[in-house]
């Protein structure tokens, strides 16, 4: 959506296709409670916040007029790297099941404990993601809570 950065009253049109494609497979009655968020990542970073401000105040006023997504103007933001590299870390795994409880599993080495130790929760090790974009770089990975670092860097 960063590439909309000279002509920002045409971003919703540039998101059209890809909105209306997400609509396609969602049912018509659920729309209405289907949440929307446009998450904006490194290309719009490296934007002036005045191109980042009309490109986000587009997609706010026109994409309500075509789609009758949950969506609201705290919907649309400009996100930090670390957010990003959060959000591919969490739905990955969460793609990967690694975050279902299991009962018996060679993957399951992870082991959270809840109360006592009689109520240990046991779920399956996750994955790290590297995720190389255009414009930015995010490393994201579980830290397991024996591992200790000498500073806060």
């Amino acid at each position: 959506v960063s590439t909309m950065a000279a002509t920002p009253d045409k971003a919703s049109d540039y998101m059209k296709p890809l909105l209306s494609y997400a609509a396609s497979y969602i049912p018509k009655a659920k729309h209405k409670e289907t949440p929307l968020y446009i998450l904006c990542t490194a290309g719009m970073r490296v934007l002036p916040e005045s191109q980042q401000s009309a490109i986000l105040q587009d997609l706010v006023k026109d994409v309500p007029q075509e789609f009758d997504f949950l969506f609201s103007e705290a919907h649309a933001e400009v996100i930090s790297g670390k957010q990003e590299g959060v959000y591919a870390w969490i739905s990955i795994n969460f793609v990967l099941g690694r975050f279902d409880h299991v009962v018996d599993d060679e993957d399951a080495v992870v082991a959270v404990t809840v109360g006592t130790q009689e109520d240990a929760i046991i779920r399956k090790r996750t994955v790290g993601i590297i995720d190389m974009g255009g414009g930015s770089l995010q490393i994201a990975y579980e830290v397991p809570k024996t591992m200790t670092f000498p500073s806060a860097e």
